[in-house]
């Protein structure tokens, strides 16, 4: 009794769920008839027709769960129901795709605004205070160890000017210092018209006192001076090194300093830094050269301006902010330092080029993703999520790097209902995106050769991006993952339908934004990071579909290994074709080479070698695309994969007589990039043919002589 009340407790909870999640997005939920459960008024004549057809069941406590199969939730044990699908979700063009009626749109709140190329400006307000710019602060020491007897600037504030006299000190070694320069003058002089040799050692002694004076701190009209009266000076004058204000004075009538103690500090008020701090979100905006204008709270009604100079290393972990170093003229010395001041850095078009921008309130940010849903426009009603690549935050609102297409109505209102009507459906969202399957093996197992070949070529890309990584220079890093970019725009989906076609899309949307992450990695920390959410998503594109991986040397019986010769020699007519623009010589060379790959199927299973089959399979399939060609793109076309699968079977058997080389193309395929195979590294492009021969490089050589 208490297990059939407990039960009728749970239905009763789930039913008032389903009714108001139904009013308030429209979307169905359908329960079977007898339930208890009525759906929305506008699936009453549906539901009273009798049950729609489903494949998957969930449960209404735990919508993540998603099962083929009728039975009970594993987490709560409650009777799965099985999902309709709304008007629309027929023609479902995304995982994340959801459709409202008119009603429950306007109950949502739904608008849309659209995305649109613009030129973005930002203004950064920041606050910061004036300071003394350092380079322009000089200080007096002593030259000499002596006594203060006179100070002639006794007090900070003052004003004084370049060579202006500041200290007058008496010191003893100064006093020596100038005996000595009298003494060797003398001796110059008693020298003069004697012996020459003398009177140079003479000369060389005064040189030497002279210059002694001078690092003492003498000038030379002073040294000049005392030579002339004969007598020593017992005292030195400090002058200012330069005009400025007095900042610190250190000393008083009558010490005594050492040799280096410092006296006055003067600082040049013509020019200041202005200090401020930025938040970390900011600094995009903030670089050396960038013009800011201020204002200071003790001069109502002025502005100012300067230029930044400096963008501190580190963050203070107190604030969260950056330092900030602004230079900025100070005529009339208004600025004073330790002012605090109100800044707005304004990055102005002139900066920047015409960016995409979304409004602010369209992404949904969590982490390091983003989720745009994006309308139909042809389907009122239909709205699908795309995860995208956004740039920094301007006044206009957010730039977005990728994911989206100028012109494309973006949701900025109502926008988080229907992620959260995604959520219990169990579909991808921005709080419950999808995870690969637990499973063994593919779950779109039929899929097209060609498209299965390509993944393996992706699936190599993934294994350079790893040793990019690894070896951590970020150049090799960035060129990796945008290689890894573009042989995934190389993958050709047009075949896969249903089920495949929409895992595709969103595989394809997610490993998309990473190699475009991955590029755009300011350290080979965020590299790191890209990576482990690339083979996230790789995970899932090996759960869902097949890769014509091929497996490492094989060693073939000699039979084989002649026919698999035979077979390359085959190839090689064929890309000397294309790359003569030749569509005749092609076919007749696809004849000879069909008649070589049959010879080495047969070779092969005379020998019992049951691993040729894979790439014999492969070969196939590239051959077969070739052979249905009707002009020279579609031989290009059908080129490509049948290159690779040649490229694996000479890896895995190293076939071919002599020297085989791999080379790459960057422009095939509209800069999407393409390998084929050549005996000779001179490059002879079979997808451009004579129009660019010679475009590629070799990228490797695959078997030597």
């Amino acid at each position: 009794m208490n297990a059939i009340l407990r039960k009728y407790v749970v239905w009763v909870v789930a039913g008032l769920l389903l009714v108001a999640f139904g009013l308030g997005t429209g979307y169905i939920l359908w329960a079977p008839s007898g339930s208890g459960h009525d759906g929305h008024d506008h699936a009453g004549q549906e539901a009273a027709a009798g049950a729609p057809s489903t494949s998957l069941w969930t449960c209404s406590m735990h919508p993540q769960i998603k099962l083929p199969e009728a039975g009970q939730c594993p987490i709560c044990f409650m009777d799965l129901i099985p999902l309709a699908i709304p008007d629309g979700e027929g023609r479902r063009t995304s995982l994340r795709q959801l459709t409202l009626s008119e009603d429950a749109a306007r109950l949502a709140g739904i608008r849309v605004e659209a995305a649109r190329l613009t030129d973005v400006s930002v203004q950064t307000h920041l606050f910061g205070k004036v300071a003394y710019d350092e380079s322009r602060v000089g200080v007096i020491t002593a030259w000499i160890g002596g006594r203060i007897d006179r100070l002639h600037v006794n007090t900070t504030g003052e004003v004084v000017r370049a060579g202006q006299p500041m200290a007058l000190v008496y010191s003893p070694e100064l006093v020596a210092a100038q005996a000595e320069l009298i003494q060797a003058v003398r001796a110059r002089q008693s020298t003069s018209g004697g012996s020459r040799l003398v009177a140079d050692a003479a000369q060389r002694m005064e040189n030497a006192a002279r210059e002694k004076l001078r690092l003492l701190g003498m000038g030379k009209a002073q040294i000049d001076g005392m030579v002339k009266r004969g007598t020593p000076a017992d005292h030195v004058t400090l002058t200012a090194p330069q005009p400025g204000i007095v900042i610190e004075k250190k000393v008083v009538e009558g010490m005594y300093v050492q040799t280096g103690m410092p006296i006055y500090a003067v600082a040049d008020l013509s020019k200041v830094w202005v200090v401020l701090e930025a938040y970390e979100s900011d600094l995009v905006w903030m670089a050396p050269g960038k013009e800011v204008a201020f204002s200071a709270q003790a001069l109502p009604g002025q502005e100012f301006t300067g230029k930044v100079v400096y963008v501190g290393t580190s963050v203070n972990p107190a604030t969260r902010t950056v330092e900030v170093r602004v230079e900025v003229p100070n005529p009339g010395l208004a600025l004073k330092p330790g002012m605090f001041v109100s800044a707005v850095q304004t990055d102005g078009q002139e900066a920047r080029s015409r960016e995409l921008v979304v409004p602010a309130s369209a992404p949904l940010i969590t982490g390091k993703r983003a989720v745009v849903y994006v309308a139909d426009a042809e389907r009122p009603g239909v709205y699908e999520g795309r995860e995208v690549v956004l740039g920094p935050r301007t006044d206009q609102g957010y730039v977005v790097r990728s994911g989206i297409a100028e012109g494309e109505l973006v949701v900025v209102q109502g926008n988080f209902r229907i992620d959260a009507a995604l959520q219990i459906v169990a579909r991808p969202s921005m709080m419950n995106p999808a995870e690969a399957p637990a499973i063994a093996g593919a779950r779109f197992a039929d899929v097209p050769q060609p498209f299965s070949v390509r993944l393996a070529a992706l699936a190599q890309r993934l294994g350079t991006v790893e040793e990019a990584v690894a070896a951590g220079g970020l150049d090799a890093v960035r060129g990796a993952y945008h290689e890894f970019g573009k042989t995934l725009n190389s993958v050709d989906a047009d075949a896969l339908d249903g089920e495949a076609a929409l895992e595709w899309k969103e595989l394809s949307m997610l490993l998309s934004n990473d190699a475009l992450l991955g590029y755009e990695s300011p350290t080979p920390r965020r590299a790191v990071q890209v990576l482990d959410d690339m083979r996230g998503h790789f995970a899932r594109v090996r759960a869902a579909f097949p890769l014509h991986e091929l497996a490492a040397k094989i060693e073939a019986p000699a039979g084989l290994r002649s026919a698999l010769d035979a077979l390359y020699a085959a190839y090689v007519p064929v890309q000397e074709a294309l790359a003569g623009d030749d569509t005749a010589r092609a076919h007749a060379a696809l004849i000879l080479f069909r008649q070589a790959l049959g010879q080495a199927d047969e070779n092969a299973r005379l020998a019992g070698d049951g691993e040729w089959g894979r790439y014999s399979e492969a070969i196939a399939s590239g051959l077969g695309e070739m052979e249905q060609a009707a002009d020279m793109d579609a031989l290009r076309a059908g080129f490509f994969p049948l290159s690779v699968a040649m490229i694996g079977m000479v890896e895995a058997y190293g076939a071919g007589q002599g020297p085989v080389y791999e080379l790459y193309c960057p422009m095939a395929f509209g800069n999407q990039g393409a390998t084929w195979l050549q005996s000779d590294p001179q490059v002879d492009n079979p997808y451009f043919g004579a129009s660019m021969l010679r475009c590629g490089e070799v990228k490797r050589q695959l078997k030597d002589e």
